[in-house]
């Protein structure tokens, strides 16, 4: 196993060098205006996959091979103006001020005169151009995950992982994306206020009884095998985490259903289609900057259901007409069955951002979150009471290090047997030297060690 992992490193090549090699550059980001923290800021080496982005605080920790020259960070958010800053003159943790990069309403009604295209036709052709702005060829990046499930004010599970990304390129089937995990650490597991839900699922599957009476077994949990519980969590994890697609582990469905929701437009089951996309309305909402082009941020919305809008933003560059942004959230409306039982208003939540680099553009940060059921709204459905204890799962993504070259592609691919997406699976390890991630705000370290001390607490 340590074998194949080693020969997956090699080839993609970000950990064929020794631990001094790698060096760390710091720093937080802070408006110009009021020096306030500027979160969500694009921290990268010009060029080049390599980077991070600032937390909620405006922190970022950078990761770089430091035999390697690096001439510019560009630091850039939507909306500002970016900066390119020649690496060599910055200092440790010193603030970068950003500026927001206005555009009159004269520029915006003149830019929309001259191309003389509605919402509507602007996402259409960033649409059709999607096979010209997207990698067709295969690819390989390194991806950083973190997995949180929680309630507003704790976590009640963390788990941290590094991992291989192989994606077959453009409008590639999903079952064609493969991930490997190598590294994993911060499992701290405290869930059992979801345990009734795990259970219940893991019976459904195994035994082909109704919900019904597998769900009354799952209420007196306690009586159950401690291993049976453990295998059910497994199971759930693996299977159900996200989407509906059981045969994928998590990272596998994220990627390929729950998260990518531009990349399989010529298909018929795609969020957006070609079949599809007269079903949603598109608005101007504004025209922002981003990296010195201009950019269009459009307003959609989809009726799903009678109480259910698929609703958010797509942030689609005029010079190309490349997607660099995807937000897209599922509302429910005051009388949905859910939202009554939880409170949640907002069923689901994504975000996917693109970078370009050399012709192409590439994901570089993916988000999704999603509410939860648990045993508390289990019981409160079953008792009428509306007062819930909200409850989501997150992930979190970070792609950098791409690889294009198609023999090292080739052969990893190749390597059919190393592929293992189970985010879940035992193992805490502790080589993530070099590896770019999300830093944690104050309040997520706070939450983690709050985590970690209730955890402690039931183990005593």
């Amino acid at each position: 196993m340590y074998c194949f992992h080693f020969l997956l490193f090699y080839f993609i090549s970000f950990s064929a060098y020794s631990q001094n090699q790698h060096s760390t550059f710091s720093g937080i980001i802070l408006h110009s205006s009021d020096e306030t923290p500027v979160d969500d800021v694009n921290i990268y080496f010009e060029n080049t996959a390599i980077g991070t982005i600032s937390n909620e605080n405006g922190k970022f920790v950078l990761y770089y091979n430091s035999n390697k020259s690096y001439d510019y960070l560009i630091i850039s958010k939507i909306g500002y103006a970016t900066l390119r800053l020649k690496f060599s003159e910055l200092q440790q943790n010193s603030p970068i001020y950003l500026s927001r990069e206005s555009i009159s309403l004269d520029e915006v009604v003149i830019t929309q005169n001259k191309v003389t295209k509605t919402a509507g036709e602007i996402v259409e052709i960033a649409f059709q151009n999607l096979s010209k702005n997207i990698s067709p060829s295969a690819y390989l990046s390194t991806g950083y995950i973190r997995h949180t499930e929680r309630t507003k004010n704790e976590y009640r599970y963390l788990k941290e992982a590094i991992f291989t990304l192989y994606d077959p390129g453009f409008d590639a089937r999903p079952n064609e994306i493969n991930l490997n995990l190598n590294y994993s650490r911060n499992a701290i597991d405290n869930r059992e206020i979801d345990t009734v839900r795990f259970y219940t699922t893991y019976l459904e599957a195994s035994n082909q009884k109704s919900f019904k009476k597998n769900y009354n077994k799952a209420l007196n949990y306690q009586k159950e095998q401690p291993s049976d519980l453990k295998k059910a969590i497994a199971f759930y994890d693996n299977h159900y985490t996200s989407g509906y697609h059981k045969e994928y582990g998590l990272l596998k469905k994220l990627f390929a259903t729950d998260i990518n929701k531009i990349r399989y437009y010529g298909r018929k089951k795609a969020t957006f289609s070609k079949k599809n996309l007269d079903d949603f309305s598109f608005k101007i909402d504004t025209v922002l900057w981003s990296e010195n082009d201009l950019t269009y941020k459009i307003k959609f919305s989809k009726r799903v259901a009678k109480d259910e809008m698929d609703i958010g933003y797509l942030f689609i560059n005029k010079e190309d007409y490349a997607i660099v942004e995807v937000q897209y959230s599922q509302v429910l409306s005051k009388n949905h069955y859910y939202r009554k039982f939880s409170g949640e208003k907002i069923r689901s939540t994504s975000v996917i951002k693109y970078r370009k680099i050399d012709d192409y553009y590439y994901p570089i940060y993916m988000s999704y979150k999603k509410a939860k059921f648990n045993n508390k709204l289990l019981k409160s459905i079953r008792e009428k009471n509306q007062k819930q204890l909200n409850y989501y799962s997150h992930q979190e993504i970070l792609l950098s290090d791409i690889v294009t070259d198609n023999s090292i592609v080739e052969e990893t691919q190749n390597k059919k047997n190393i592929w293992n997406d189970n985010l879940f699976q035992n193992g805490n390890y502790d080589d993530w030297v070099g590896k770019n991630f999300l830093l944690e705000s104050s309040y997520e370290a706070k939450l983690r060690e709050d985590l970690k001390a209730e955890s402690l607490k039931k183990q005593m």
